[in-house]
């Protein structure tokens, strides 16, 4: 009874206004709320085990340095074992500074990226008795059915596949310790920071600071209840959007989340499969996707039974075009609109439910809540991109931090060479921009030019790159920035407070009139597709 009280107070308080408690990069919860202070003694033997534990990698770092084979081929998987072996902050660390190529080497990026997988998993029986002790009853008593086995494991939580009052669910569980552990190991991480930038001089790196943002990051990932929230927020701002959406908050607490489950594949499998089968003349994706789904295919169970040739239908690039399109408009609404973006946007965390045709986003426990700086700065970027205006570009990224560190000499260089790749990459909207080829030159002048960018930046600027990833791989001929173009435009022509009340008066034309021009694209792929097909047919 208590449970079905809670859930339909949750029901009944759904549209009432909620704020962002933790998010991405700025302020939010400090780790002192979410853990209790751990003693001397605790962090002592904590410092003696990761000094053990990162002694060959620290040993060993001039060798990295010096030869560049021993630094790509052992030691930057040296480090990736290291860090997995170090506990939930570590790993977060790793997988955020995979996402960091202003930061770090690509090549290490990449290595560290293999952090997402191979997960830590706990035991049924301390799920059951933390269900219990969050939710206030026996599982049995919640639960129509529970799944004893995960569907899938984090470094934060697990997942479980559950029915509530009929309802097929996802039931997320935190790890046993796993906040204690992380308090501990942020303390000692950011006495390194500070000895990185003070003894060493690295400041430029901003270790420090993005320690901070990063801690205030994984304590939002910690506190389930504060998913279920950025949930509850998406999911009202794209209330009026049918064919895109967020798992339900159905009951919250700091240890246990349980939400709608969401059923359809990830896009990552999704992009693997259209590639693989793309080639192929006697299959399809399509039908491939179909199957999937019958077989129960969910966001936590990558994975599903082949399908017989026979079963396979002609590919279908509007299911394609729809991914492409409909992404860039989930992205451009969160950045220009809604001022709240997902900061894990990445193919993993989207669904595609093939039958429904909808786009499903998913693992809420991170968000970027911009200030007004950061969305002027970034937007600025993208239109001074789509002008061809490689020195107003320059200025927007020297203002990609509020306490900018590289020297006079170093910007100039750094607007000289912006204006270098611009000649040659990005001369502006209708000349096919690389989007994703310049940002990353971009990225690549940020860290030979010692810019320091803050972290809501280096979040924009992925979510850009996931979308350009998912357009190459889907629809290599469609440009994500002259897609942008109405909306872009239109944010340009509408400055200050009241042009911001004019621009969300203004976003559902332009988004209308982008409509219009995606669906001319897809009328030119379709007929061009159909003329390449004549002369086989004709052949045949």
């Amino acid at each position: 009874q208590r449970v079905a009280a809670r859930l339909a107070d949750i029901r009944g308080g759904a549209g009432e206004e909620e704020e962002v408690r933790s998010f991405h990069g700025r302020g939010g919860l400090d780790v002192d709320e979410y853990a209790s202070r751990p003693g001397l003694a605790r962090v002592a033997l904590r410092s003696v085990f990761h000094m053990f534990n990162f002694a060959p990698v620290v040993s060993s770092v001039l060798l990295a340095y010096y030869l560049p084979f021993f630094r790509l081929r052992l030691w930057y998987p040296m480090l990736c074992a290291t860090l997995a072996r170090s506990g939930a902050a570590f790993i977060k660390w790793g997988q955020w500074a995979s996402t960091r190529p202003d930061l770090f080497p690509e090549a290490l990026c990449s290595v560290l990226a293999r952090l997402h997988a191979n997960a830590p998993v706990h035991s049924f029986a301390y799920t059951r008795k933390s269900v219990e002790e969050e939710l206030g009853e026996p599982i049995e008593a919640i639960f129509d059915s529970f799944e004893p086995q995960p569907i899938a494991s984090g470094s934060i939580a697990q997942v479980y596949r559950a029915v509530l009052d009929g309802r097929e669910v996802a039931v997320k569980v935190r790890h046993p310790g796993v906040a204690d552990q992380i308090n501990i190991d942020f303390r000692i991480m950011r006495t390194l920071a500070d000895f990185v930038e003070g003894v060493l001089g690295m400041r430029w790196l901003n270790l420090g600071a993005s320690m901070d943002q990063f801690s205030h990051t994984i304590a939002g990932q910690t506190r389930l209840d504060i998913e279920g929230l950025h949930l509850n927020i998406f999911n009202r701002n794209f209330r009026r959007w049918k064919d895109c959406g967020f798992p339900q908050t159905l009951l919250p607490s700091q240890g246990v989340l349980v939400e709608t489950f969401e059923k359809g594949i990830m896009l990552s499998d999704y992009v693997a499969l259209y590639s693989r089968w793309k080639s192929d003349d006697s299959s399809s994706v399509l039908g491939q996707l179909h199957a999937l789904a019958s077989h129960g295919m969910s966001m936590f169970t990558p994975g599903s039974a082949p399908v017989e040739d026979s079963e396979v239908p002609k590919v279908d690039p509007k299911l394609a075009h729809f991914v492409v399109t409909r992404g860039e408009d989930l992205y451009l609404h969160m950045l220009l609109v809604d001022n709240l973006v997902h900061a894990d946007l990445h193919p993993g965390n989207i669904l595609l439910d093939v039958h429904a045709l909808r786009l499903v986003l998913v693992d809420a426990g991170m968000v970027a809540k911009l200030v007004e700086s950061e969305r002027e700065n970034f937007i600025g970027l993208l239109a001074a991109m789509g002008d061809g205006d490689a020195k107003r570009a320059a200025d927007f990224v020297l203002h990609f931090s509020d306490e900018q560190v590289c020297s006079e000499a170093q910007a100039d260089a750094f607007r000289r060479d912006m204006v270098v790749l611009f000649q040659r990459y990005c001369r502006g909207y209708g000349t096919n921009v690389d989007v994703g080829e310049v940002l990353r030159h971009i990225l690549n002048l940020i860290r030979e030019h010692q810019v320091r960018i803050d972290s809501n930046y280096a979040t924009l600027v992925l979510n850009v790159l996931c979308i350009e990833g998912l357009a190459r791989s889907l629809e290599p001929s469609y440009n994500v920035l002259d897609g942008a173009r109405p909306l872009l435009k239109l944010h340009q022509s509408t400055r200050g407070k009241v042009g911001r009340v004019l621009f969300k008066a203004a976003a559902p034309v332009a988004r209308a009139l982008k409509g219009v021009q995606d669906r001319i694209r897809l009328g030119q792929l379709l007929r061009e597709e159909r003329e390449e097909a004549t002369p086989e047919l004709a052949r045949g």
